[in-house]
Order: structure tokens, then C-alpha cells, then sequence
């Protein structure tokens, strides 16, 4: 299973996290699984209208396939990728922090992430477009619902 997980990218925000009331932290939660679901939203539609310019395959029972070019989000042609698309959003134990992450189940999302491979890097292309607009929006939620003045150290 392809798995990519944000965390990495998420220590200003989950700095500011730690020790926060419940009130807080399940805010900020929230609004992760609202991100979590726009991303995966997002995917899904990369693939639903990427250009289908590149080679054609004659499938089973003569059905045709066009697939995108190298570097394009993945063609559509049985559906299953976009089926397997799936956000998590998971919480540490203690509630000190939490991570945001989309993937998929399908056997072969390794592969078309992958550049040297099949290169159609369609979860990495949108989480790496959406991602800033992501912490901004989890600091607005961290700084709106906290009661004292929060200061946002740059990365």
C-alpha cells in the first residue's frame, strides 16, 4: 500500500499543539479530516480529468485504453485506483499530536508514484501543491479557538 504521511512537514503546528486544551486540539483535528478528505477529493479529480495523451493499449475483449504521459496524473481505466484512495487522520494516544495522511491500497500506486518507474505522481503532485494551504489552515484553527496570543515560528 502506497502510504504518505504529512507529519513530517507538520512540527510548527504540532509544536504549538502540545499541552493545548481538548476543545483546541479537536479543533485542529476536525479541520485535518476536513483536509485529508479535500485532498483525497482532489486526487481523484487529477485523475478523472488528466489529458489522456499517451499510448494506446488494446485491453480484454477489445476495449480501448489511452493512458496519460509520464509525469501526468494516471488515465482512469478500471476505476480501482480512485476507488482505492483513502484518508486517515490519526491521533497520538496522549492527544499531543496527530497525523494527516492519504494513500492507496491499489497494488500498483507504488509503481505510478514512483519517477523511475511508471512516473504518474498524482498523490505527490497534490499534496505537495495543497500542503501549504493545509498548515495555514491549521494554524488559523489553532490560533482562532486558543485563548492566549500564539506565535507561528517559521520552518
Amino acid at each position: 500500500m502506497l502510504d504518505l504521511d504529512l507529519q513530517d512537514n507538520f512540527e510548527h503546528v504540532k509544536d504549538m499543539a502540545v499541552n493545548v486544551p481538548v476543545a483546541i486540539f479537536d479543533g485542529l483535528v476536525k479541520e485535518a479530516d476536513k483536509a485529508s478528505n479535500d485532498l483525497r477529493n482532489k486526487i481523484i479529480m487529477a485523475m478523472r480529468n488528466t489529458p489522456r495523451t499517451g499510448k494506446k493499449y488494446i485491453k480484454e475483449g477489445g476495449r480501448i485504453h489511452i493512458a496519460s504521459k509520464r509525469g501526468n496524473a494516471p488515465a482512469p481505466d478500471t476505476g480501482n485506483l480512485m476507488a482505492n484512495i483513502i484518508k486517515d487522520v490519526r491521533k497520538s494516544v496522549d492527544q499531543a499530536f496527530f497525523t494527516i495522511g492519504v494513500g492507496s491500497g491499489a497494488p500498483y500506486a507504488t509503481k505510478l508514484e514512483d519517477p523511475k518507474k511508471l512516473n504518474r505522481p498524482i498523490i505527490r503532485k497534490v499534496l505537495a501543491k495543497e500542503w501549504p494551504k493545509i498548515k495555514s489552515n491549521l494554524t488559523k484553527v489553532l490560533i482562532k479557538r486558543s485563548e492566549t496570543q500564539v506565535t507561528v515560528r517559521p520552518k
